[in-house]
């Protein structure tokens, strides 16, 4: 039975003397005393309602008869079983007193109960190739210690990773550490499951899952400058690859005055020299 809970507790009796009847039998229930001080020391188990006494009227020579009483177990009983004396007392046939004592062990147990912190993710975003790494704290706030403590990490973008953390104690914290490798690009944030398993005393395993987002983009981009991957995610042209183009052109359309330039200034020396030259003929005729 679970700790905090009410449950019934059923009694199997049998009257071992095949000649004689027993009656008036009445039985009470005397529970452990448990708690750390005087405000939380009560018996574990206490009746839902009425008393621990149970009466019945008898049973016959070789008989048996089943007596039941409800129970409350303390909330704050440790994962382990209990013993509960019940003693008796009852009448012969010549109504003579005969009084007993026996034993009864009743096993507790205590519900796991853990919470996680908030996923750190670094980066946030990753590209094919590339690792993330994921942490996370893991607080065992239950009763109970957890024992082989895993987590498992799954999604259809990243390759599957596993962390083994070991055995966390009752009020303790541990540190849940792992590296998620990009395989697949995944169309915007993509989902990954950490599933945590545990066993308890007895080697039970059990699970619990969180979730959390990771985004994996093409291989490659990661080489990229930071500015020009901004540029392509918002679906625009890279800016410094039209920046060099304009440069470019400019130097072209420069290069190309100059040389105009130096052409007209050569025709124009020429046109010079050849005005030069008919002036000195004519001079040479007129003498």
């Amino acid at each position: 039975m679970r700790a905090g809970s009410n449950f019934t507790l059923t009694i199997h009796l049998k009257n071992t003397s095949k000649a004689t009847r027993v009656g008036n039998m009445l039985f009470d229930l005397n529970a452990p005393t448990e708690g750390s001080d005087e405000q939380t020391t009560a018996p574990a188990f206490l009746p839902a309602s009425g008393s621990s006494s149970i009466y019945l009227d008898g049973i016959k020579a070789n008989g048996t008869a089943d007596i039941s009483i409800q129970l409350n177990a303390k909330a704050d009983l440790l994962q382990k079983p209990y013993s509960i004396d019940l003693s008796m007392k009852y009448e012969d046939a010549d109504a003579a007193q005969i009084e007993g004592v026996s034993s009864i062990s009743i096993p507790v147990k205590q519900d796991a109960r853990f919470e996680f912190s908030e996923f750190e993710i670094s980066p946030e975003a990753i590209t094919v190739g590339e690792e993330a790494n994921v942490m996370c704290s893991l607080y065992n706030l239950g009763r109970i210690k957890l024992y082989n403590v895993k987590a498992a990490f799954e999604g259809k973008c990243v390759k599957k990773a596993e962390t083994f953390i070991g055995n966390v104690e009752s009020g303790a914290t541990a540190s849940i550490d792992a590296t998620l490798e990009g395989t697949k690009e995944s169309t915007g944030s993509e989902k990954v499951t950490m599933t945590l398993s545990y066993e308890d005393e007895a080697g039970k395993v059990s699970s619990m899952t969180k979730e959390f987002q990771l985004e994996v983009g093409p291989e490659g981009m990661g080489d990229m400058p930071a500015a020009e991957m901004e540029e392509m995610e918002q679906g625009g042209f890279p800016v410094i690859p039209v920046i060099v183009i304009a440069v470019i052109i400019a130097a072209a359309a420069a290069a190309v005055i100059i040389i105009k330039k130096k052409k007209k200034k050569q025709m124009a020396d020429e046109e010079e020299e050849l005005l030069n030259e008919l002036d000195g003929s004519a001079e040479d005729e007129r003498e």
